[in-house]
């Protein structure tokens, strides 16, 4: 038998293992807590829902999509699809558009415009009409297209850094189909990262190097992006962590679970990746013999088939770097990036950091190809084999065409608000060409000047109340027709001006208690003033007389009371009685 222990060593014991554990917990809280999600800023919404809900996967709170839009038509998917069970919330229902050729959801993120902002749309056709056909029809960034839809599920991301306040995202129909949309999501980014001169960035692909089978996204990504995992994986060595990455003033905050499992190779052996099948071309069979260069080795290559609608695609791609060994002689890992066709990336990359975050990026000039070609090699002075722990792929989307002059947008945005204009008001009220809001007109130059309203008409619309001084704000405005509503008060000066040196056609017409000028204002209240009191002054005197009559009868009523008593009480006939009642009748 084994003796025990002495009872101050087993304490001893529990006391060391107690004081490791706690260690251990607040270290890696420290570094797994270095990143903090702030979601006041995320916007939520379920297209289709009634009413909002608690997300169970991610804890946001979603919402109904009933104040972002007032057109379109709320289905279920089938149940055939809707049994999965892991199948989101926000896919249950949709949002549908047989109506008009054009409809848009506008966002207004509470931090405005001038930021950088991640949108996610997500569509799940899911038969909701039975039709067993997926539609097909294009999603807009504003006022211009970011892709066409054409899957039966498909989820879309961009990054985009918006002037004005608003955000329109707009299902629009080119004859393929009923749209559709299952949610809407929109993210503040840190305005530091993630940036292009002109354009926005369109995901082509996020991939969690290593990762395991589960999608990384908030709460461990405090941008809530969506990180797809890539684990099988010929000829790459997969690695993980079990220990927190550093704390680090990287603006990409890229999830502690993702940069903590990565891919090398083993030996100098050349080792390739295939995200796609590679082309058929023999000149890639090495991506490193291009124009003489030797093939260094070790190196993880691989291919990106960026097939695109763009006939001519440019693409930017962000590698995430995080060293996961923990050198104790000095040794650093130093890598070079080469593009197929291209260049090197940059200068080579050092990972002069256990844990530390790095990202490298394109900077300063697009890729410009169908399939690109990667390599990450080890530099000639390095012992130690490449590493990858995560990668994105974004095309750029030339936002060729420039919103409405953002005075005029805020100036028809109010005027919609005030007087709740039911027309299909939605989105950029002067493009695209062919969808104007009806009864705008547009002048549009072709150039990149910002188009202008030019004019209005808004005639037999049911508008009532003053002219709002919104109308005034449209300064570029030329024709404007009121024209058979029921407004009231006084024209804006600034209105009327326009009208009398001729700069502006307006028409006020048949709105009988408008006015044109102060004057003609106090002159419609006296004349409106005079008849009201004459007509109070009659009635007055009518009532006066009314009531001096009906005194006036009831005074001999009561005098005809008093005789009739006195009679009663004092004759003691009925001879007596009988002239009192006729006395009375003749006093009456």
């Amino acid at each position: 038998m084994v003796d025990r222990l002495p009872s101050f060593l087993v304490l001893q014991l529990l006391w060391l293992v107690l004081v490791s554990v706690i260690i251990s917990t607040v270290s890696n809280s420290k570094l797994a807590g270095a990143y903090e999600a702030d979601v006041s800023g995320f916007i939520n919404i379920d297209c289709g829902a009634s009413e909002s809900y608690t997300d169970k996967q991610t804890g946001l709170i979603y919402e109904s999509d009933t104040k972002y839009i007032d057109t379109g038509e709320i289905h279920a998917i089938s149940p055939d699809f809707n049994n999965m069970t892991s199948h989101q919330q926000q896919r249950s229902n949709l949002r549908s558009f047989p109506e008009g050729k054009r409809n848009c959801y506008t966002m207004k993120p509470s931090q405005g415009g001038n930021n950088n902002y991640l949108i996610r749309a997500v569509f799940e056709y899911g038969n909701y009409d039975d039709n067993d056909k997926i539609p097909v029809f294009d999603l807009c960034l504003g006022v211009n297209k970011w892709t066409t839809v054409r899957d039966a599920i498909s989820v879309y991301e961009i990054i985009h850094f918006p002037l004005a306040e608003y955000i329109d995202v707009c299902l629009v129909n080119v004859g393929g189909g009923v749209p559709y949309i299952s949610a809407l999501e929109l993210r503040p980014l840190n305005n530091s990262i993630y940036r292009i001169q002109n354009g926005a960035l369109s995901l082509h692909g996020r991939y969690d190097v290593g990762g395991s089978a589960s999608i990384n996204r908030y709460k461990e990504d405090v941008y809530d992006r969506l990180w797809y995992p890539l684990n099988s994986i010929i000829d790459w060595n997969l690695m993980n962590s079990t220990i927190h990455t550093q704390s680090s003033d990287n603006g990409y905050k890229v999830p502690d679970q993702v940069l903590r499992t990565a891919a090398t190779v083993d030996g100098r052996s050349p080792s390739s990746l295939n995200f796609n099948p590679p082309p058929n071309d023999e000149s890639l069979s090495n991506p490193l013999n291009y124009a003489g260069i030797p093939p260094p080795s070790p190196q993880l290559s691989f291919y990106l088939d960026t097939s695109s609608d763009d006939a001519s695609p440019q693409f930017y791609i962000y590698f995430h770097f995080a060293e996961l060994l923990n050198f104790t002689d000095g040794q650093t890992r130093e890598m070079r990036i080469y593009l197929y066709g291209e260049r090197h990336l940059i200068e080579p990359i050092i990972l002069d950091g256990y844990l530390k975050p790095v990202t490298i990026y394109t900077t300063f000039q697009p890729i410009k190809s169908q399939i690109v070609s990667v390599t990450i090699y080890a530099a000639d002075d390095s012992y130690l084999p490449p590493i990858l722990n995560a990668v994105e792929i974004y095309e750029i989307i030339e936002l060729q065409y420039s919103p409405t002059n953002l005075d005029d947008v805020h100036a028809i945005r109010k005027i919609k608000s005030v007087y709740g204009v039911e027309r299909n008001w939605q989105g950029d009220p002067c493009l695209p060409l062919g969808y104007q809001w009806d009864g705008v007109i547009c002048s549009i130059d072709g150039s990149n000047n910002p188009p202008r309203i030019i004019s209005l008409n808004l005639s037999w619309s049911g508008l009532t109340g003053e002219i709002d001084p919104s109308f005034a704000s449209l300064t570029a405005i030329q024709y404007l027709n009121l024209y058979g509503n029921k407004l009231t008060g006084l024209v804006p000066a600034d209105l009327m001006e326009k009208s009398k040196n001729g700069s502006l056609s307006l028409s006020v017409e048949g709105n009988p208690d408008i006015c044109l000028s102060a004057a003609l204002c106090k002159k419609k209240k006296k004349e409106i003033l005079v008849p009201v009191i004459a007509s109070i002054a009659a009635f007055s005197v009518a009532l006066i007389a009314i009531l001096a009559i009906f005194w006036r009868v009831q005074i001999r009523k009561k005098q005809a009371t008093v005789v009739l008593g006195k009679s009663q009480c004092k004759s003691e006939n009925k001879n007596d009685t009988l002239a009192a009642k006729k006395a009375a009748i003749y006093i009456l």
